[in-house]
C-alpha cells in the first residue's frame, strides 16, 4: 500500500499539471495609467493615504502620497460590465479604516481600508441616486448622505438610516435632490446642504428640520458644494457650476452666525472674481458667433488653516480661511488667498485643465483629479504639478492596435490621449503631444509595414498622424470637413492608402493622409472598417445600422445585411476577416456575433452559447488569432454573466470564457499581435489594457537577474544498474 500512495500522488500532480497547462490563459495589465477621476478623499489621520473614485474603474488607494496606487474596489457594484460611478467618498475621522462611498445605485462601506466593500442602507436608500456624503467629525457614527430623495441620516455608522427632510422643500413643495453637505466640526447637529434648484438649507438639530438660508439667490441652480468656517460668520460659501462661487453675507447688524440662526437679512453674494471668471468661460462657448460644443464647469474646494492637532475630512474646518481653490473643467485651477477677492491660476505642470476633484492636507500638498488624465500632485501650494498615476489603471480604452511588423509594439487610445507600449503591454508611455485635453475617438490604425506610422482621430482636429512612433503628431485632415471620425483602416497592400469613416461619409487618401477625397456620401456614421487582405478592392463597413460591402475600393457600396431584421438594425462595432480563409468574415454588433462563409453574401448568428443577461449579446470587439481562433468581447447591460472575453476554436460553433485575471469585464477593443507567439490585448472601459498570456512581472527596482557570461558545464550523472 505504501508504494501505491506516492504513485497516486504523482498521478494527481500530473493530472493537475496537465489541467493547468490546458486552462484558459491568464490576463495581466500594465496600464495605461490614469483614468477618469470623479472624487478624491484624504485620510485625516494619515496624510499620505488618499482614495480616488473613478467614473467606471472603481476606487483606488495610495498610502505613499500618490507615489503608487493599488485597486481598492472588491465588492463595489458593477453595472454593464464595469464599476458604477463613484460620486463621493468619506473617510471616518475617528476610524480611518472605515470609509464610505456613494454611487448612483447605493451606499457602500468598508471597515478594512478598501480591501472589501459591502452595501449599507440597502432598504432605506433603494432606488435613490446618491450624490454626497459627510461624517460628523465630533461624532463619527453620525453619517449624512444627500440623495435624489433628500437627506438621510445614520447615527450608528451606517447600520440604520432615516429620512430627514422636514422643511427641506422647493417652491413646489417637493423634496429636492441634495447635492452637497457640510457638518460643523464640533456641534455635529449643525449642518448645511445644497440642492438642485431650491437653494441652501440649514439644520441645527441633526437634520430633524431644515430652514432655507440666504434667500432666493441660489434658486434655479445646482449647489454642488457648500463650505463654511465656524470661526468666521461671514465665511460661508456655496458653489454652482452655472454661476460660480457665492458667499453668504451676514446681517448688517453682525448679530448671530450662519450656523446658529436663519436670519432673513442674510443673502448670497456672487464673488466678483469668480463671476468675472464665469463670464469669461461663457464667452468661450461662442466661436465665430456660433455656439461651440464645449461646456466649462467650475468645481470648488476650500482649504482652511487648522491646528496640527485637529484633523477633519469634511468641509467645515476650524481656524481662519487661508485659501480657496476653484477648479474648472477646462481652465484648470484658480486660488484665492484673500477670501475670494482675487483669484490667480495655479496650473503649471497640470497634465490636463479639466479638473474634476481636488483635496489636500493642512500643509502645501494638493492632489487634483482630472476627468481625462488621472491624478496630479503638488507640494508647493500649486506652484508646480506633476502626474502621479503609477499603478492607477482606471483608463477608459476605446481602441487598441498592434503593430504587425513589430510584435512588441501596441498602441491604445483612451478618452484623453494615445498610449504606446514597446514591451508588449507590460508598460505604457503617454504620447501627450497629441493633446491630452482633446477627446480621442475610438479610431486608431498602425501602418502594417512601419510601426512608427500611426493614425488617430480627435474631436477637435480630426485625423492626426505620427511618423515617429507618437513622439509628435501632425494634423492630417485636409479635405475632410468634419472631426467626427469613427473608424480608420490602412490598405495592407499600399500603406499610403487609408480610409476614414466619418459622420458625413467615407473618405479616402492615397498619399498617406496628405489629402483626402470623398469616396461615398451615402455611407455615414461608420464605426467599423475592414479591408480584405487577399483582395484589397473589397471592403466592409459598419455604419449606424447594418453591414455594407464594396468591391471597388470604396467607390460604391451595397447593403449585404440580408433579410434578417436583427442584422439590419444592428450597429456593427467591429469586423474581422479570417487571414487563413478570406471568405470568412465576422461581425461584432450590438445584436450579437455574426459570420459569413461566402464573403458577406449571407450571414449566420454564431453567439448561441455566449451568455447574455438581456437576450441578445452586445459584442463591441472581435479579433482573430492565427489558427482561426476567434476572440469576442461580450458586454451585457445588467449584472450577471455575459461580460468579458470569449474564445472559439471552431469558427464560432462553441465559446469558452477567458476570465482568469480579467477583473474588468467591460471590454471595448481587442487586438492580436503578430509573431509566432501572438498576444491578445483587451482594452477595457475603466481598467486599462489587459494582455493574454499574462506577462511576467518585471523585477523589483535594483534587483536584476544575473545571467553568467560563461555558464558552468552541467554535472555528470553517474549511471547505476537496477
Amino acid at each position: 500500500m505504501s508504494s501505491i500512495v506516492p504513485k497516486t500522488a504523482a498521478l494527481l500532480l500530473a493530472i493537475a499539471a496537465a489541467a493547468a497547462a490546458s486552462a484558459d490563459p491568464l490576463w495581466s495589465r500594465g496600464g495605461p495609467a490614469g483614468g477618469d477621476i470623479t472624487f478624491l478623499a484624504a485620510d485625516p489621520q494619515h496624510a499620505t493615504t488618499i482614495y480616488a473614485g473613478t467614473l467606471e474603474g472603481g476606487i483606488w488607494k495610495t498610502t505613499d502620497a500618490a507615489a503608487h496606487w493599488k485597486p481598492a474596489y472588491a465588492g463595489l457594484p458593477i453595472r454593464s460590465g464595469n464599476f458604477t460611478s463613484i460620486n463621493a467618498i468619506a473617510v471616518d475621522p475617528a476610524v480611518s479604516s472605515r470609509v464610505y462611498a456613494v454611487t448612483n445605485v447605493g451606499l457602500y462601506k468598508t471597515d478594512d481600508g478598501g480591501t472589501s466593500w459591502t452595501e449599507s442602507g440597502a432598504s432605506a436608500l433603494e432606488g435613490k441616486f446618491l450624490n454626497a456624503i459627510a461624517i460628523a467629525p465630533s461624532s463619527s457614527t453620525t453619517v449624512v448622505v444627500g440623495t435624489s430623495g433628500g437627506v438621510y441620516v445614520s447615527t450608528d455608522a451606517g447600520v440604520n438610516w432615516k429620512a430627514s427632510n422636514t422643511g427641506l422643500v422647493d417652491g413646489q413643495g417637493q423634496t429636492p435632490r441634495v447635492l452637497s453637505i457640510a457638518i460643523h466640526p464640533v456641534a455635529s447637529s449643525s449642518m448645511i446642504v445644497g440642492t438642485n434648484g431650491a437653494g441652501a438649507f440649514l439644520s441645527t438639530n441633526g437634520g430633524q428640520s431644515w430652514k432655507k438660508i440666504g434667500g432666493t439667490a441660489l434658486d434655479g441652480i445646482d449647489v454642488t458644494g457648500v463650505k463654511a468656517d465656524p470661526a468666521n460668520a461671514g465665511n460661508v460659501y456655496a458653489f454652482s457650476p452655472e454661476r460660480g462661487v457665492f458667499q453668504l453675507v451676514p446681517p448688517s447688524n453682525g448679530a448671530g452666525t450662519a450656523i446658529a440662526r436663519n436670519d432673513a437679512a442674510q443673502d448670497w453674494e456672487v464673488l466678483e472674481a469668480i463671476l468675472y471668471l464665469w463670464e469669461f468661460l461663457v464667452e468661450t462657448l461662442f466661436c465665430g458667433g456660433s455656439p461651440c460644443d464645449l461646456w466649462w464647469e467650475i468645481l470648488f474646494w476650500a482649504q482652511f488653516s487648522q491646528p496640527s492637532s485637529f484633523v477633519s475630512s469634511v468641509p467645515f474646518v476650524s481656524g481662519s480661511l487661508t485659501e480657496i481653490l476653484v477648479t474648472t473643467s477646462g481652465r484648470g485651477i484658480f486660488h484665492s488667498l484673500d477670501g475670494g477677492k482675487t483669484f490667480s491660476p495655479i496650473n503649471s505642470g497640470l497634465p490636463s485643465l479639466a479638473i474634476s476633484a481636488i483635496t489636500g492636507d493642512s500643509g502645501s500638498t494638493r492632489y487634483a483629479g482630472s476627468g481625462l488624465a488621472g491624478v496630479a500632485k503638488t507640494i508647493d501650494d500649486g506652484g508646480h504639478w506633476s502626474v502621479s498615476n503609477t499603478g492607477l489603471f482606471a483608463s477608459e480604452v476605446y481602441a487598441v492596435a498592434a503593430a504587425k511588423s513589430s510584435p512588441s509594439i501596441v498602441y491604445a487610445a483612451t478618452g484623453s490621449s494615445v498610449f504606446k507600449s514597446s514591451d508588449a503591454g507590460v508598460s505604457w508611455q503617454n504620447l501627450t503631444s497629441i493633446g491630452v485635453d482633446q477627446q480621442v475617438w475610438p479610431a486608431l490604425a498602425v501602418d502594417p509595414t512601419n510601426p512608427s506610422i500611426v493614425y488617430a482621430a480627435t474631436d477637435e482636429k480630426g485625423v492626426v498622424k505620427s511618423t515617429n512612433g507618437g513622439s509628435s503628431w501632425t494634423v492630417s485632415n485636409a479635405g475632410i470637413p468634419t472631426t467626427g471620425i469613427g473608424a480608420l483602416a490602412i490598405d495592407p497592400a499600399s500603406a499610403q492608402t487609408v480610409y476614414a469613416g466619418t459622420d458625413e461619409g467615407l473618405y479616402k487618401t492615397v498619399d498617406g493622409a496628405a489629402h483626402w477625397t470623398l469616396a461615398d456620401t451615402d455611407l455615414s456614421n461608420v464605426h467599423a472598417l475592414a479591408i480584405d487582405p487577399a483582395n484589397v478592392q473589397t471592403l466592409f463597413a459598419g455604419p449606424f445600422q447594418g453591414i455594407f460591402r464594396s468591391t471597388d475600393a470604396g467607390a460604391h457600396w451595397t447593403n449585404v445585411s440580408g433579410s434578417n431584421g436583427f442584422l439590419q438594425t444592428a450597429q456593427v462595432q467591429a469586423i474581422a476577416i479570417d487571414p487563413a480563409a478570406h471568405s470568412h468574415v465576422y461581425l461584432a454588433t450590438s445584436r450579437g456575433v455574426w459570420k459569413s462563409v461566402d464573403g458577406g453574401s449571407s450571414w449566420t448568428e454564431i453567439d448561441g452559447d455566449i451568455p447574455s443577461t438581456f437576450g441578445q449579446t452586445n459584442a463591441p470587439a472581435i479579433a482573430i488569432e492565427p489558427g482561426s481562433k476567434i476572440d469576442v468581447a461580450s458586454v451585457g447591460i445588467q449584472v450577471g454573466p455575459g461580460n468579458g472575453v470569449y474564445r472559439s476554436n471552431d469558427g464560432g460553433t462553441t465559446w469558452t470564457a477567458l476570465d482568469a485575471g480579467l477583473d474588468d469585464g467591460n471590454v471595448a477593443a481587442l487586438a492580436v499581435s503578430s509573431g509566432s507567439s501572438p498576444i491578445l490585448y483587451a482594452g477595457t472601459i475603466g481598467g486599462g489594457v489587459f494582455r493574454s498570456p499574462a506577462a511576467a512581472p518585471p523585477p523589483p527596482p535594483g534587483k536584476r537577474k544575473i545571467i553568467p557570461v560563461h555558464p558552468a558545464p552541467p554535472k555528470k550523472v553517474r549511471e547505476t544498474s537496477s
